[in-house]
Order: structure tokens, then sequence, then C-alpha cells
């Protein structure tokens, strides 16, 4: 069955505390129809992309959701790195 485990594509879900049941679904859903690898941290987005990186050292850019209007976004590119300070990936933009 194609994909194989070594060739899923890989997501990274970062659970927020209170997540509603839907979101929950709408994840477990959509893991299955896509055949998603997906890798769960709770945290905020820095301290998922950290345990990442930790735990996934061989990933080097991540698909980020982020659009132009959300807080320190005006600047950003359609790729970019991440801040100083931040886990070191490719931060790909496509809803800019």
């Amino acid at each position: 069955m194609y994909p194989d485990q070594e060739n899923q594509l890989q997501a990274l879900y970062i659970r927020i505390i209170s997540a509603f049941p839907e979101l929950e679904q709408f994840i477990q859903d959509t893991c299955k129809r896509y055949q998603l690898q997906i890798y769960t941290v709770c945290g905020n987005i820095k301290e998922a992309l950290t345990d990442l990186k930790t735990q996934q050292p061989h990933i080097q850019a991540v698909l980020m959701g982020t659009r132009r209007t959300d807080p320190y976004s005006r600047t950003l590119s359609p790729m970019c790195m991440t801040d100083p300070g931040w886990p070191q990936y490719m931060r790909v933009n496509p809803l800019l």
C-alpha cells in the first residue's frame, strides 16, 4: 500500500489544552484520509518545534498556516528561516 510508513507525509499537530472534540475528530479523519504520519505535542509553537527538532532531526522545513494578517507576519516571505532563538527550520508560508 502506498504510501508506505517510510514515505508518509508527516504532520505536526500542536494540541491546545482544551481542544474541541470536533477538532480532534477532524484531525483523526484527516490523518486517516491522507495517510499522514502525525506527530502530536502539547504546548506553544516554539516548544512544539523544539520538541520536533529533538525527536525528528532530519526534518528541515515546516509548512505553516501563517497569514499576512497574523501578528508579526507582515514582513514574512513565502519561504524564510525561523527567527533567531527558535529551532532552525525553513518556514514555508503558502497562505501569505
